[in-house]
This record gives structure tokens, C-alpha cells and sequence, in this order.
């Protein structure tokens, strides 16, 4: 079974290192020690986080957010103060 180190599953996109750690505490991933560094199962990263790249966009924050579009105001310059 081909595996990669869990520095290298983060760089491809599979989760962040601080969420790969998470993932083999909880006992959804195993890593197996190869010398000085630990890796995961390649099909097992697959059935956990899908394909890398597979998940959406996360969502803009608020302050990055488009506002309302801007329309011209119909009445503008009808009313003479």
C-alpha cells in the first residue's frame, strides 16, 4: 500500500497536519512509523477526506464579502430641495 508522510498529505490537500494528528488520535487514520517519520495510508486518507482538492471553497469572510450591488436611484434628481 503506498503511503506518504503526514506533512506531505497536507501539502496535497487532504487536511491540515493539526487535523491529520486529530484524525489518527481519534483512531480514523493510523500511522505507521517509517524511521523519523510517521505516514498514513494513502487509500486510507482517501475514505476519510475524500479525493484532495474534492472539497469546496470555503466560504468569504463577512469583511470580504461583496456588499449589496449598487443600482441607480429612479428618482434621483426629480426632487429639487
Amino acid at each position: 500500500m503506498a503511503r506518504i508522510t503526514i506533512s506531505a498529505a497536507a501539502k496535497r490537500g487532504f487536511a491540515s497536519r493539526p487535523t491529520l494528528y486529530r484524525a489518527i488520535k481519534d483512531g480514523r487514520l493510523t500511522a505507521h512509523q517509517e524511521g523519523d517519520k510517521k505516514t498514513l495510508d494513502l487509500a486510507d486518507l482517501v475514505k476519510v477526506f475524500g479525493e484532495p482538492g474534492s472539497k469546496p471553497a470555503p466560504a468569504a469572510k463577512l469583511d470580504e464579502a461583496p456588499g449589496p450591488p449598487e443600482f441607480d436611484d429612479p428618482l434621483d434628481g426629480i426632487f429639487e430641495v
